[in-house]
């Protein structure tokens, strides 16, 4: 019973599912874009948290060419990426295949973990999901710059094309700091002994040496 009592629930869903699986075969190249854009822009929202944080404005860093390549910057966002594509193309038949097993009640188990889904359209699903993972790329920036502040020493060496004001003086170079993040048009570093964040425009970026655990370059 449990389980003619699931299919009834389920069939709205997978009705919604079965008709964006129908418009994806007639725009394949559609939904995978929209996934892309949703995850950058998450991406997005992570970055201009992460610069804000030490100080800098996110509308006058981040440039539109960094919307296509931002999910780069964080390790975590290309494999969300591809679970959630993957997840899209086959979750029809990860269900059947669900709803076939009858070990030990697993299919009366798979019903009630997911009862509450049930009673959802997809939109709200989808815009719940999106949330969530808004609310984790948030805690995925705050902990980056817990990371960051907490060093005492940083790992690179910045080389410059031009000299740029440090302090009062010009300086045509900026030891041991460490580099926060890199878009299409800056990269930002952190100096960890003066605690100064400083956004060098890609054109004034002439070298990165990366220290050694002995302190040599590499």
């Amino acid at each position: 019973m449990a389980i003619e009592v699931s299919s009834a629930r389920l069939i709205p869903v997978l009705r919604r599912i079965v008709a964006v699986k129908k418009f994806a075969k007639l725009h394949p190249t559609l939904i995978p874009f929209m996934l892309y854009l949703a995850v950058s822009g998450i991406a997005l929202f992570y970055v201009a948290r992460l610069l804000n944080s030490f100080g800098f404005s996110a509308l006058k860093h981040i440039g539109i060419s960094d919307f296509l390549t931002v999910i780069m910057t964080n390790f975590l966002f290309l494999p969300a990426f591809t679970f959630v594509v993957f997840s899209l193309l086959t979750i029809i038949r990860q269900d059947k295949k669900l709803v076939q097993v009858k070990f030990l009640g697993v299919d009366k188990l798979n019903y009630i973990v997911n009862q509450p889904l049930y009673n959802f359209p997809l939109s709200t699903t989808i815009i719940t999901t999106l949330i969530l993972s808004t609310y984790a790329a948030d805690y995925a920036a705050k902990s980056a710059v817990r990371d960051v502040k907490a060093l005492q020493r940083g790992n690179t060496d910045i080389y410059l094309s031009y000299p740029i004001d440090w302090f009062g003086e010009q300086v045509m170079a900026i030891p041991s700091v460490v580099i926060v993040l890199s878009t299409s048009r800056y990269t930002f570093i952190y100096h960890p002994e003066t605690k100064k964040a400083v956004a060098i425009p890609d054109a004034n970026l002439g070298s990165i040496t990366t220290l050694s655990a002995s302190g040599g370059g590499k």
